[in-house]
């Protein structure tokens, strides 16, 4: 069940699920390099089901979680990419 405080945070708290969503996909699509991988479909799961159960409030401390954990998977896909990563493999 969808639980959202109000009718002013639906578009947000949509768009934090979306982007969960796309962190699955995209560490479903990274399967080789584990790290950035696992850490993409944790965080991901994390952000959707945060929302969608209303335990992630979008408030400031909210937001700051979301971008917290969206930095530490672009870290990780960066530290990746910059070890010699992907070796010319479509993703």
């Amino acid at each position: 069940m969808l639980h959202i405080d109000s009718g002013a945070v639906v578009g947000p708290a949509m768009s934090v699920a979306a982007i969960g969503a796309s962190l699955i996909l995209w560490g479903v699509a990274l399967r080789f390099a584990r790290l950035p991988a696992a850490a993409g479909v944790i965080i991901g799961t994390v952000l959707v089901l945060g929302v969608l159960t209303g335990w992630l409030h979008l408030s400031a401390s909210g937001i700051v979680i979301v971008t917290l954990l969206q930095g530490i998977w672009i870290i990780l896909v960066a530290a990746q990419l910059l070890r010699g990563g992907f070796h010319g493999r479509d993703v």
